[in-house]
């Protein structure tokens, strides 16, 4: 949300000449929250490839199977990803990219187009 927040104070006057030409209110909200769901899926998806890329290269992690010498590794921490976890983890950043890009996009649309192409 700070990202976001940023991004549309240093394009105020961006914003302001968009106004002043002619684009809608939800024209402007569009494109902010286009490009914070954007930036979050991006993020996200790299981040689930990072997560399954590490779960594949990281050994299993020696917990008390160390100790006892079993044969089948048991007691072992072993890191697994689950297609459920990760559905579930995705449903939330879409929540969390929708509800971050939502009030930065609605102060973008709301602005005055003098004020912001006043702006410095």
């Amino acid at each position: 949300m700070n990202i976001m927040l940023v991004s549309v104070t240093e394009r105020t006057r961006e914003v302001g000449l968009r106004k002043a030409i002619g684009a809608r209110p939800r024209d402007i909200a569009l494109q902010f929250l286009t490009e914070a769901l954007l930036l979050t899926f991006v993020a996200g998806i790299i981040g689930m490839l990072v997560a399954v890329v590490l779960a594949h290269a990281i050994p299993p992690m020696p917990l008390y199977s160390e100790q006892f010498k079993t044969v089948n590794h048991e007691g072992d921490i072993f890191l697994r990803t689950s297609a459920t976890v990760m559905l579930s983890s995705f449903l939330i950043l879409a929540g969390v990219g929708v509800f971050s890009g939502l009030w930065p996009a609605l102060k973008a649309a709301s602005m005055n187009p003098v004020e912001a192409l006043r702006y410095e």
